[in-house]
């Protein structure tokens, strides 16, 4: 069983790797947008209208696509001070709650996420801003960082339950 989650936890981790290269893609072209946006209103007293909301779209894509790959390269906000000096078998239950609690909310997340994107697709829903942009097209980012975060969490989950149920005893 562990072999199988293994095998699953790497290729979230190759899709992850690739929806971090879309997130360093969206803050590049935030950062241009952002640039052009100032450069237009300043040189030339000619604001553009849309910088702003590309501006909103780039950095939901930065936050959902970077998601899986923050949580497996453990950079989520954490306090290990106490947990490192706690022992193994505590450490291990430790891990269980935390990826439990993890499960829990990333299973809300995604079907809330899910809930809006279905929402926005159905009735399509539309930006107020100069756009009118499909909001179901933002709100892509939403359904595939949750969606791969959730898979991420619940491999995780399972492999401390088990690395627990194999050496949480000893």
């Amino acid at each position: 069983m562990m072999h199988l989650l293994d095998n699953v936890e790497r290729g979230i981790v190759r899709l992850a790797q690739w929806l971090c290269y879309a997130s360093v893609f969206s803050l590049v072209l935030l950062t241009l947008v952002i640039t052009l946006g100032v450069f237009m209103r300043y040189a030339f007293n000619a604001p553009l209208t849309w910088t702003d909301e590309i501006a909103k779209y780039c950095l939901v894509a930065i936050i959902f696509f970077g998601l899986t790959h923050t949580l497996q390269s453990g950079g989520h906000i954490q306090v290990d001070v106490l947990l490192n000096l706690a022992p193994l078998r505590v450490q291990n239950l430790l891990a269980v709650l935390r990826y439990g609690a993890g499960l829990f909310f990333s299973v809300v997340f995604a079907h809330a996420c899910l809930l809006r994107f279905l929402h926005f697709w159905t009735f399509g829903v539309i930006s107020q801003g100069d756009m009118a942009t499909k909001l179901y097209i933002p709100a892509t980012p939403l359904l595939i960082g949750s969606g791969m975060f959730l898979l991420l969490t619940g491999v995780k989950f399972l492999q401390s339950v088990i690395h627990l149920a194999q050496r949480g005893a000893h």
